[in-house]
């Protein structure tokens, strides 16, 4: 993906903490790592009952070649928006809109181009949608390929 990048394209990446040693490398040759964020998604994930439990990813953010600034005002590296209900997933690591919504706006302005080269349930591309962008979805599995269609 990242030769079809702008040089001052930024990057979101959102991620367990538990592979910050093995992708920080990986990102770091190819983009800069500007930010790791923490995404609170306000209520406990599943995993091992017997000790705490997450209740956040992070968010790998940083840009390309050119730094370029964010839009608006300089917010906390701490975003806080519900998970959707597991329930009401199309997509195992589907993310809310207004979280998608927030980071676009931040980084691109109406009309812009977004790239979103794993498209999953597509929800970057609707969000692109709702916030007056262009997106390109890439996503290799056929059945979620065919729900972004009906989606978005």
């Amino acid at each position: 993906s990242v030769p079809l990048l702008k040089e001052d394209a930024h990057f979101y990446l959102f991620g367990n903490i538990d592979y910050l040693p093995q992708i920080k490398p990986i990102i770091e040759k190819y983009l800069t790592l500007k930010n790791v964020m923490v995404w609170d998604r306000q209520v406990i994930g599943m995993g091992d009952l017997k000790t705490y439990g997450n209740s956040y990813d992070i968010v790998y953010f940083g840009y390309n070649k050119k730094w370029k600034d964010l839009r608006g005002v300089r917010e906390r590296d701490v975003l806080n928006f519900n998970r959707i209900d597991p329930g009401k997933n199309i997509h195992p690591t589907e993310k809310p809109l207004d979280i998608l919504e927030y980071l676009i706006k931040k980084s691109s302005k109406e009309g812009d181009n977004i790239l979103e080269p794993f498209a999953g349930g597509g929800s970057t591309l609707l969000a692109c949608k709702n916030t007056n962008r262009k997106a390109t979805g890439i996503e290799i599995e056929d059945k979620y390929y065919q729900m972004i269609k009906d989606r978005v």
